[in-house]
This record gives structure tokens, C-alpha cells and sequence, in this order.
């Protein structure tokens, strides 16, 4: 069973109009009408490499998506994450075997649409993974992990670039390797790592980049096949809830900060497959 994991970060309310001007050719049209805006988007990086999203009004999702976006290339490492700390989740892929992460930009509700940044990370597209802030500074930074250790390595983003030399290495293993995603699943600002491995759920704290060998949460799911699962902080409250999107039904699951209810608290059917993301867009 393919088990496939995206990552989020940042909860703060966007301002409703764009930050940067997307007139430029640079960069896609904005969205037409003024949602109101609460807690965080979801998205889906498609076969045919559109962003397709769904923007969060009133704390809910609509039935069809509001934009749609060229950007990246197909079946690559793909991800939703704050690169320069604006608080607008940029569109992050690695997409080739050179170790560099290509960057396209979020101006507030667009993107470019050329990579800005290609920063090396020491990443290749064959290794997993992770985008999320885990040292709090506003910035995701990127984790990779090893599938035959089950140790991870952390590259603190710095600047808008990653330092290779100074890698964050794990203390533990993670055991039984699975899928991973960031969210902050306890609202302390800076993003957890959710472990999913068969039908359990493990959160792992991390502090300036380094997992805490002590397990946070634990939830054992009764889950579908082919389920990809992301953090998502829908009522920005700060907390992520622990989502599920399985086919074209995302499924999301109360989280308190201490624990993952197994009962669903609610369910939009998308009626899209794809690969799930969610992040702030606007």
C-alpha cells in the first residue's frame, strides 16, 4: 500500500489583498473575488502539473476549486512551504537529480511562474522529503530521511538558503520508516512530525531541527488504502487538525494539541485526485 505524506506551515490570517503586484507577467492572475479569509488552503499538485486550490472561506472548503495554476513538473518530491518568511506558503519541488529545491514564489494568491531560487540541500528527488519551520523562525526548513535507518537529517533554512555542512542529524531512529508531513500539531509555533506507519499515527515534537526522542501523540486509524495525510489548520486556531485524503474524499480529525480523535469531525468530497497540499496561499 502507497502511503504518501505532504507538509504545512504558518497559521497567521493573511491580509485579503495580494502583498506584491501580480500585474507582472512574472506571475499568474490573482483569484477574482475577495474570500474571506480563515486559517489555511488546500490544494492538489495534479498529472497534468496544475495547482489546483481550494481557498478556506468561513473555516470551509467549497465543492470545486477557486484557481488553477501551471506550475512545476509531474511526479516529483512537491511541497507547500514559507521559503523567505512572508508568510505565503511558496511551491517547492525537487525535480531532478542535482540536489537543488526549485522555488516558485507566492505573491499573495499567485505564483511565478519560473523557479526564483534553486538552493542546494543535499536532497535528491529518490530520498523523502519534509518542508516545515522546525526551529520556529517563520521559514520552512527541509528534513530528509534515510528509509533504511529510519534516521532523519534536518537543513535549517537560512537566508533563503540551506546549509549542507551544518546538518541537524537525528539522535533516534524513527523505526518503522513510513510517510512522514510537518504541521504544528500543538500550537507552540513551530511544526511537529507526523509519522504515519500502517494504520498509526505518530507525532514527533522537534526543537531547533531535532526530533525529541519522546513521542507525542499516538493514534491508531482504521485507514483506507492509497491515503496520503497532511496537517491542516482550517480554524486557525494555531493547531493543525490530522487531514486524510484518500481518492477525492479529504477527511479531517479533531486534534486538542494532546490528541487525534478517531471519530472524522468532517469531510469535504473534492470530486479531484491528486497530490494534497495545504499551506496559506493568500
Amino acid at each position: 500500500m502507497l502511503l504518501m505524506l505532504v507538509a504545512c506551515s504558518n497559521n497567521a490570517v493573511k491580509d485579503q489583498s495580494p502583498s506584491k503586484d501580480t500585474s507582472d507577467s512574472d506571475y499568474l492572475p490573482y483569484y477574482d473575488s475577495d474570500p474571506i479569509l480563515a486559517g489555511e488552503d488546500f490544494a492538489l499538485h495534479t498529472g497534468t502539473a496544475d495547482l489546483e486550490v481550494w481557498f478556506n472561506n468561513n473555516y470551509e472548503l467549497p465543492d470545486e476549486p477557486d484557481e488553477e495554476w501551471k506550475l512545476g513538473e509531474i511526479g516529483d518530491w512537491t511541497a507547500l512551504g514559507d521559503f523567505d518568511g512572508d508568510g505565503l506558503d511558496d511551491f517547492w519541488q525537487i525535480v531532478d537529480e542535482s540536489q537543488k529545491v526549485k522555488i516558485y514564489m507566492n505573491g499573495g494568491g499567485s505564483f511565478e511562474t519560473d523557479a526564483s531560487f534553486e538552493p542546494t540541500s543535499g536532497a535528491g528527488k529518490k530520498r523523502p522529503a519534509i518542508c516545515g519551520d522546525f526551529d520556529g523562525d517563520g521559514k520552512d526548513d527541509m528534513m530528509l530521511l534515510n528509509t533504511t535507518s529510519g534516521r532523519a537529517l534536518t537543513f535549517l533554512n537560512t537566508a533563503g538558503e540551506f546549509d549542507i555542512d551544518n546538518k541537524i542529524a537525528a539522535a533516534t531512529s524513527l523505526g518503522e520508516v513510513g510517510d512522514f508531513a510537518a504541521a504544528d500539531m500543538d500550537g507552540d509555533g513551530t511544526d511537529d512530525l507526523v509519522q504515519l506507519a500502517g494504520s498509526d499515527i505518530r507525532i514527533w515534537k522537534v526543537n531547533d531541527g531535532l526530533i525529541d526522542e519522546t513521542e507525542m501523540m499516538f493514534s491508531e486509524l482504521n485507514l483506507p488504502g492509497n491515503v496520503q495525510a497532511l496537517g491542516i489548520d482550517l480554524d486557525d486556531d494555531g493547531i493543525a487538525s490530522l487531514a486524510l485524503f484518500s481518492g477525492s474524499t479529504l477527511k479531517l480529525y479533531a486534534n486538542n494539541g494532546r490528541e487525534i480523535t478517531v471519530e472524522v469531525h468532517k469531510e469535504y468530497f473534492l470530486n479531484k485526485s491528486g497530490f494534497a497540499l495545504a499551506g496559506n496561499i493568500r
